[in-house]
């Protein structure tokens, strides 16, 4: 697919039947109107303009609110429908879809990979430290962002094809390792699946009142009794020693991640409670 720099299509290609929705950008094309959608608000790449007012129009006097990158797509991006960013050129994109897998959305030259979820909002840049939770479409929404990097590192370890196809590339275009290499996100994937039965069990420790079964309880006695019975875990039978054990050895795996990835500053965000 090639497009115009506002971003009308020019040409379109396929070698197959799959025609993903994801085009201009790597935002949803509404195939009846011709709009884009962006989150904040629909842009028509034919008229290059923005349907609706810009929301934070007030950054912006003397321009039209319904401009889209201020007249300059070439040097200008705008990721949400609301702040204009200077373009950081192109480069690979990765999108979460509807059924949490990672695609590969978007080929191009430079030495970085951007990951979306899949409403088409940016999750992190691989070159540069995230700043995401900080920005408009994510306010007040760190857990749903939280799981969403979780399950991109998690995919990154798990699927073959995915970690394959981001090692072609690096060879292809090399990777930039400055804030996280590839092993590094591939590591921190294993960590986080290997540990997310043992949070599973604590959160159900954690909601054992709403059960009923309270500390003292002969019934959390019994529940005790049982799971030693039936665990075989590295210490023998020894459940909570095992959680303890595992979970500080987990968690020194991310922290030490963390801190190769911008000096652990974005350890913030994936604080384990």
């Amino acid at each position: 697919m090639e497009y115009t720099a506002f971003g009308e299509m020019f040409v379109e290609e396929h070698k197959n039947s799959n025609n993903s929705p994801y085009k201009f950008n790597a935002k949803e094309l509404d195939e009846e109107t011709g709009n884009y959608y962006y989150g904040a608000r629909y842009y028509n790449p034919k008229w290059s303009v923005w349907l609706s007012v810009d929301p934070l129009a007030e950054k912006y006097p003397g321009w039209s609110p319904y401009n889209y990158t201020l007249n300059n797509p070439v040097r200008f991006t705008d990721p949400t429908g609301m702040v204009v960013e200077e373009s950081q050129g192109p480069t690979d994109h990765w999108k979460l879809n509807d059924s949490g897998k990672l695609e590969l959305i978007k080929k191009t030259d430079d030495d970085f990979n951007v990951f979306f979820d899949e409403n088409g909002n940016k999750l992190f840049q691989t070159n540069e430290q995230s700043e995401e939770l900080k920005s408009e479409e994510w306010e007040g929404k760190s857990d749903e962002y939280i799981n969403k990097m979780k399950t991109v590192f998690i995919e990154i370890a798990n699927e073959e094809e995915v970690y394959n196809t981001m090692e072609q590339r690096a060879e292809e275009t090399g990777f930039d390792e400055s804030i996280i290499t590839l092993e590094q996100m591939k590591s921190v994937g294993n960590e986080y699946q290997d540990i997310g039965p043992i949070l599973g069990v604590l959160d159900g420790i954690k909601e054992a009142p709403k059960w009923g079964v309270n500390p003292g309880s002969a019934a959390k006695s019994i529940l005790q009794q049982a799971g030693k019975s039936i665990y075989k875990g590295s210490t023998g039978t020894d459940i909570t020693k095992d959680v303890k054990n595992y979970a500080n050895r987990a968690w020194q795996g991310i922290k030490d991640f963390a801190t190769d990835f911008s000096n652990g500053t974005f350890m913030d965000y994936f604080i384990l409670k």
